[in-house]
């Protein structure tokens, strides 16, 4: 039996669609479990480690402590800003902080959103970053140095 123009492309529409259905949620699911892998993947032991820098970062930048948020950052620590570029160093990071200070932002708040896993020695911190009028979404490298944890890139 031969199909002929509309009815031929209706039967393969019938058979199409359904496989088109299912590769698109096969791929829903690969993705979702794929994201709750990695969100889980920072054991539990290292999270709080990390948030503890996290934290200790924070509130030295809200008591002006220089030395505090130095003692958070790899020597060969990087920060970039989207209006000022990139600081190399951590003498240098320090100095973009250190004119934060003087222009008073206000307050800082900071909230982490998301962990992941990078490498075996490292971890990626995204965080709602708030100072003032301030308002940014952070991404934060932390490496483990010198048996802790230190902020690498930022």
């Amino acid at each position: 039996m031969e199909l002929s123009g509309k009815r031929w492309k209706n039967e393969q529409f019938r058979w199409q669609f359904p496989v088109f259905l299912a590769g698109f949620a096969i791929g829903l699911v690969v993705r979702a479990l794929a994201q709750e892998q990695n969100t889980v993947a920072v054991s539990a032991d290292v999270r709080s480690q990390v948030e503890a820098v996290f934290v200790k970062f924070q509130d030295s930048y809200n008591v002006r402590d220089a030395e505090g948020i130095a003692s958070t950052m790899t020597l060969d620590a990087v920060e970039m800003r989207s209006g000022a570029g990139l600081a190399i160093g951590r003498q240098a990071v320090v100095a973009r902080f250190l004119q934060d200070f003087k222009e008073n932002l206000g307050p800082m708040v900071n909230t982490i959103l998301q962990m992941y896993p990078v490498g075996s020695d490292g971890v990626c911190v995204i965080a709602d970053s708030h100072a003032g009028a301030w308002k940014a979404h952070t991404m934060t490298l932390y490496v483990s140095s010198g048996g802790g944890w230190k902020s690498k890139m930022a």
